[in-house]
């Protein structure tokens, strides 16, 4: 947390002080420097807190004050990788408009599901997500990529538990879950989620602990020592604050409410109202901030409009790759297509009242 505080007050030092003389080092020698810091505090003689922080603090504001790297102002040339990405995302879109869908609001909500292109959808539809308080389903976020994740996992149970497959569904989950982050714009709640994922995966496979707010500090180091910019961005700042709010609030509330099988229903009831909660109470002091808004609706929106847009890509996942294989049967097609139609009544509902 240091770290990022020392990332904020070098951005603050850049925008206003700017007869400050800099002298821009490579993006290299500023990962380094975070990286040296981490290997200075394995020395038991520097194990304290205050030192600790102080010395995060300072990378901090030393690699957001040489974000300058050498290259700065040639042109950025996307990798091979990025581009092979792109491709298979634009792939995938025709896959979609190509599938024979009755109502035409399908295609394209799954297009803005699944690879955030919400170039086709109607202007109403976009209005009633804004005004239903759910713009954040149709923002590519740590939700989307967390159900691709569950997903996929759940798609390669059939390797087994034995070491050999334990390694290899991870390196395959990794490796989807970084091309998608490619392919699909790489935005900050992305890529956040996408460090999640490999934090997790690298803990399990080195048999190490994976405690979620070590999990969250160690992606928001990394993040913001790749890229200190990000420390400024609206969808990074309710990223990292939605997570905050689930890893140390939810538990919180989660726990008010205790019931035996009598009362399951409600019991799972509550425990997506305090999800929706937890999330809020932590993103709208940034949300009020950024956008001087506060969505009034947030927690009908979340227990109605979540479980259904869940259901949904779980079963577009599926449709899509079937689809790809000439296989799709029209049962997948029906079913996401009645799933797509309850999201847009629901928002439309909501968005109206």
């Amino acid at each position: 947390m240091t770290f990022a505080v020392g990332v904020a007050a070098g951005m603050f030092i850049i925008n206003n002080i700017h007869h400050l003389h800099i002298c821009y080092a490579s993006g290299e020698i500023s990962l380094l420097s975070c990286l040296a810091a981490i290997l200075i505090l394995h020395k038991k003689e520097y194990r304290s807190w205050w030192l600790a922080g102080l010395i995060f603090f300072l990378s901090g504001i030393f690699i957001s004050t040489t974000s300058g790297i050498s290259s700065a102002g040639m042109p950025e040339m996307p990798g091979m990788l990025e581009m092979k990405a792109r491709d298979w995302v634009l792939n995938l879109k025709n896959v979609i408009d190509s599938l024979p869908f009755r109502d035409e609001r399908t295609a394209p909500l799954l297009k803005a599901l699944l690879t955030g292109d919400k170039s086709d959808l109607a202007s109403d539809i976009v209005r009633n997500f804004r005004a239903g308080g759910a713009s954040h389903i149709l923002a590519l976020s740590g939700l989307h990529l967390g159900i691709i994740y569950f997903f996929i996992r759940r798609l390669l149970t059939v390797l087994g538990n034995t070491p050999a497959a334990i390694i290899v569904r991870s390196i395959a989950i990794i490796s989807i879950s970084g091309l998608y982050t490619l392919a699909t714009g790489a935005s900050p709640s992305l890529v956040r989620a996408f460090l999640f994922i490999l934090l997790n995966e690298s803990a399990h496979l080195l048999h190490r602990e994976s405690r979620p707010e070590r999990v969250l500090c160690a992606a928001l180091t990394l993040q913001l020592a790749i890229n200190p910019g990000n420390i400024t961005s609206p969808g990074f700042q309710l990223s990292y604050l939605a997570m905050g709010g689930i890893i140390f609030l939810f538990p919180v509330l989660k726990s008010w409410f205790t019931a035996d099988g009598r009362f399951s229903i409600m019991k799972k009831i509550w425990d997506a109202a305090a999800l929706a909660i937890s999330c809020q109470v932590f993103t709208a002091p940034a949300a009020w901030y950024h956008f001087r808004t506060f969505p009034m609706n947030f927690l009908i929106t979340n227990l109605l409009s979540l479980p259904v847009t869940s259901m949904l890509m779980t079963l577009a996942v599926p449709a899509v790759i079937l689809a790809c294989l000439g296989a799709c049967p029209g049962f997948l097609l029906r079913a996401v297509e009645f799933l797509a139609g309850t999201l847009l009544f629901v928002i439309e509902v909501i968005a109206e009242m």
